[in-house]
C-alpha cells in the first residue's frame, strides 16, 4: 500500500519537480516620493510569488532573500540595480528573476488612492543564459489591484512555461 502511495507521488509530481525552474521574486520598487506606498511593491511580489509556485515553478524563500541581500550586505529596504539583482538570484540559485516598479497617479492631489492610477512594469531576468525577458505591464485602478497582480502573475507562468 504504502509502495502505491510513493509511486503515485511519484508519478503525479516527479515530472514537475524535475522540470521546474527556480524563480526569485523581489518586491517591486516606486519613487521616493511613493514611499508611504511601499505595501504595494510587497503585494505584487507576493501575488506572483504565489501565483508562479501555484504553476509547479520553485520560488525563492523571503527567507533565502533575505541571506542574499545579508551576504551581500544590503539593507533589506535598498534599491536595486540590474547588476545587484543578477548576482542576488546567482547567490539563491535561481533560474530566473522577477523584478519590476510601479507607479500611484492622482489626477488631483488629496482624493483617494484607490481611485488613482495604477501602473505595473514587471520585468524578467534568464539567468541560465544572462538575457533579458519579456516586460509586462499593467494598469488600472488601485482598487482592482489584485486583479492587475493576477493578470501579472499569469503573464510571467506563461512566459515561464
Amino acid at each position: 500500500m504504502q509502495f502505491g502511495r510513493l509511486f503515485f507521488f511519484l508519478f503525479l509530481f516527479l515530472p514537475t519537480l524535475l522540470t521546474a525552474e527556480t524563480v526569485l521574486v523581489v518586491p517591486f520598487e516606486t519613487a521616493p516620493t511613493n514611499a508611504h506606498l511601499i505595501w504595494i511593491g510587497d503585494s505584487i511580489a507576493e501575488t506572483a510569488m504565489s501565483e508562479i509556485a501555484r504553476s509547479g515553478q520553485l520560488i525563492c524563500s523571503r527567507a533565502a532573500r533575505r541571506e542574499g541581500f545579508r551576504r551581500l550586505g544590503l539593507r533589506p529596504d535598498a534599491i536595486l540595480t540590474k547588476g545587484t539583482l543578477l548576482k542576488l538570484g546567482q547567490i539563491l540559485d535561481a533560474d530566473y528573476v522577477l523584478y519590476g516598479n510601479y507607479d500611484l497617479e492622482l489626477k488631483q492631489p488629496g482624493r483617494e488612492p484607490r481611485n488613482g492610477t495604477l501602473r505595473i512594469n514587471a520585468h524578467v531576468v534568464n539567468l541560465r543564459n544572462f538575457t533579458e525577458g519579456p516586460n509586462f505591464s499593467e494598469t488600472g485602478k488601485l482598487g482592482d489591484l489584485s486583479k492587475l497582480e493576477d493578470h501579472l502573475a499569469w503573464q510571467t507562468i506563461s512566459f515561464l512555461q
